[in-house]
């Protein structure tokens, strides 16, 4: 048998492990198959540092139209070498599982994390085939990090058939051994889904925090916070994009949260400065704090009206989202704090107060029960 395994071609042309029930009774196929696994889970090792794809997920990426038994161990191995990256290898597997079609190969994709998140031995043992594999100890952080993963997986499964499909096919397999042989992912599935109408993660914050840094047009900001408006009221109720009034009056978003209280809120864009450089408020402040202050006012004098669209309406609170406030001056944000203090009625934020607000709820989402 050849020796380091290099690419797929090594993998692939070894030969094919027959059923049990056609195999040589000097075990000679079962040993074929443990000096495979033995060569591979020391490729795994060999290559934990490496910043590239190499074999590992090259195995992972394979379209194999002859499953087996064989390459399902194959598929664990190859996941468990690349946690060996720590948190990095966390978030390979997470979006090497988000774009594979669903199959065993994702399945055992979820199945190794499960595992690493709870603790558990990542790599399961053939019945028939006794394979003496090291320990596959993973760097600090990397328990954690696939709890977060697996959990923003589930929900995000929440809106994705096509991931959904992924979590299920494992939590299903994982309950037909019986009581005493479950992990307890299933019931882990549907605990996270429970809890997720709070739906915030963190590849949902990191792709807000890298908007924030670019430079892009409005209606791009408004269209990402249309579609995780968590970010905007993790407790909203009802979130109406573009919501209009009278003939020509429109606001980025009316906000009713549970108890029919409204929020009318107005979207600039981080780039936008607050202030001048003579510390006065800019154009495009003014003009975005009318409009929410116009906006507020046409409730007052049509609220009998207004209520015929939005129920139970009366003075709604106004916030305004514009700017930075990590390119404020000590001076500019004491001024803003100020403004903030004498205007009870319109709420202020800048796309810096959004992150913030998103990381302590992450943090609180995330904390682990007692």
């Amino acid at each position: 048998m050849a020796g380091e395994p290099r690419d797929m071609a090594w993998l692939v042309g070894l030969p094919g492990i027959p059923p049990k029930a056609e195999r040589e009774p000097d075990r000679r196929w079962e040993l074929l198959f443990d000096r495979s696994l033995l060569l591979l889970s020391e490729y795994c090792f060999d290559h934990s540092d490496s910043p590239e794809p190499n074999l590992l997920e090259d195995i992972l990426l394979r379209e194999q139209r002859d499953v087996s038994l064989e390459w399902a161990f194959y598929w664990n191995l190859a996941a468990a070498g690349i946690l060996l990256r720590g948190q990095r290898g966390v978030s390979r597997l997470a979006e090497i599982l988000r774009g594979r079609k669903s199959n065993l190969a994702t399945s055992t994709i979820v199945g190794t994390l499960w595992r690493a998140s709870s603790g558990r031995p990542l790599i399961r043992h053939a019945e028939s085939i006794t394979s003496h594999l090291p320990t596959f100890d993973l760097p600090e952080g990397t328990a954690g990090a696939a709890r977060t993963a697996l959990d923003d997986l589930i929900i995000d499964a929440q809106s994705d058939v096509a991931l959904i499909s992924k979590l299920f096919n494992f939590a299903s397999s994982d309950v037909i051994g019986g009581p005493t042989q479950t992990t307890g992912f299933a019931e882990h599935f549907i605990q996270v889904s429970g809890e997720s109408r709070i739906a915030l993660t963190r590849r949902v914050l990191d792709s807000f925090v890298a908007m924030v840094g670019g430079d892009l047009p409005e209606e791009r900001y408004q269209a990402f916070l249309k579609q995780h408006p968590v970010l905007l009221d993790p407790l909203s109720a009802e979130v109406l994009p573009k919501h209009k009034l009278g003939s020509d009056l429109v606001t980025d978003f009316v906000i009713r949260r549970h108890d029919y209280r409204y929020v009318a809120v107005e979207i600039e864009k981080p780039q936008d400065p607050i202030f001048t450089r003579s510390n006065d408020f800019t154009a495009p402040f003014t003009h975005a704090f009318g409009q929410v202050l116009d906006f507020q006012q046409w409730i007052a004098e049509n609220v009998a009206y207004a209520r015929t669209k939005l129920p139970m309406i009366e003075s709604p609170q106004g916030l305004l989202i514009i700017g930075r406030r990590s390119g404020l001056t000590e001076e500019q944000k004491s001024k803003l704090r100020r403004w903030q203090t004498n205007s009870n009625m319109v709420e202020v934020l800048t796309f810096d107060d959004l992150v913030e607000r998103g990381r302590l709820l992450l943090q609180s989402l995330r904390k682990p029960s007692s």
